[in-house]
């Protein structure tokens, strides 16, 4: 029987693939000046920053902004509308936003859905949700901020997704 090859095939290659992907990865993030720098995800100056810029912009900045404000409406809110199907949504029209001013109009409604309510909400709620969406919609502005904000989702989502 030939039972047993097919989870040895599936071994050896699943290895190299991920070693190609972290070459090219490698190889992204070399093209940095001074050689400095992380290439995450994909092989593609998308998501490719200098160190200081992937810590202090990416994860203190736009990382941090986000789970200030998901830890405030976790503690409030029993809807999960602001969860990772906001987030996808987010993500998707700030990509495009470049290209359309009208996905720009579209961020502005998607955070104003997420407007938590004056009367019931707390105070802490209520600063949370302003200074998140203050920031996206400034973020969303420029191109650079908006390329290391889509990041800092990309990483939200996957470090959310590790502790389900």
């Amino acid at each position: 029987q030939r039972r047993g090859s097919l989870p040895v095939v599936q071994s050896v290659c699943q290895p190299v693939g991920a070693a190609e992907q972290t070459a090219a990865l490698e190889d992204e993030a070399k093209k940095l000046p001074g050689k400095n720098g992380a290439a995450l995800f994909d092989a593609v100056p998308d998501h490719t920053y200098s160190w200081d810029v992937l810590q202090d912009k990416v994860l203190g900045e736009k990382m941090a902004c986000l789970e200030q404000f998901f830890v405030q409406f976790q503690k409030n809110d029993d809807d999960d509308h602001r969860g990772n199907s906001m987030l996808y949504n987010l993500t998707d029209l700030l990509r495009n936003t470049q290209e359309d001013q009208v996905n720009f109009a579209r961020c502005i409604y998607l955070l104003a859905r997420l407007r938590p309510d004056e009367k019931k909400a707390s105070e802490a709620l209520k600063d949370a949700y302003r200074t998140f969406s203050h920031n996206v919609l400034d973020w969303a502005r420029d191109p650079e901020q908006r390329r290391q904000l889509i990041t800092a989702i990309y990483i939200y989502v996957y470090q959310k997704r590790g502790r389900e």
